[in-house]
């Protein structure tokens, strides 16, 4: 197999395959993230033979727990089923906490699906408080990492 790589997309790029992974079946809609647009907003793709296989968006948002204004949220985190349980995701969460930093963040946080839940603790992000549904997207869990 060939050797993953990540590459900076825009947001337009990402949307089909946060549909795809994320939200199949329902409107395109549904995966227009508040903050895609923003110039300082990051989104990734990994790919192996120019096919995209996992993504990540990373827009700039108020940690909830504190009010830190320097710190980035991560959204539309997916991995094609057929490509989970490599890393893939890892490397994403590595590509955002170091654009992040190099922004001067202080947290990078997420709403987690139940399913992510062990994902994200081996990243090392802390769940905060109890689970609550996201309508079409089911059960998630806030989650964060103090990177700075």
């Amino acid at each position: 197999m060939n050797k993953a790589t990540l590459k900076k997309i825009t947001a337009l790029e990402a949307r089909p395959h946060r549909q795809a992974i994320l939200r199949p079946g329902q409107p395109v809609e549904t995966v227009i993230y508040k903050g895609d647009d923003a110039p300082s907003s990051a989104h990734f793709a990994l790919l192996i033979d120019d096919e995209i296989l996992a993504i990540a968006t990373l827009v700039q948002d108020t940690f909830p727990l504190n009010g830190e204004k320097n710190a980035w949220r991560m959204r539309g985190v997916a991995t094609y089923p057929h490509a989970q349980k490599r890393g893939y995701g890892s490397m994403l969460i590595q590509a955002s906490i170091d654009y992040a930093l190099a922004k001067g963040g202080k947290y990078i946080w997420c709403n987690a699906r139940n399913a992510a839940l062990v994902f994200y603790n081996r990243n090392g992000f802390t769940q905060h408080g109890e689970k609550f549904e996201i309508p079409g997207a089911g059960f998630h869990y806030m989650m964060y990492k103090k990177i700075a």
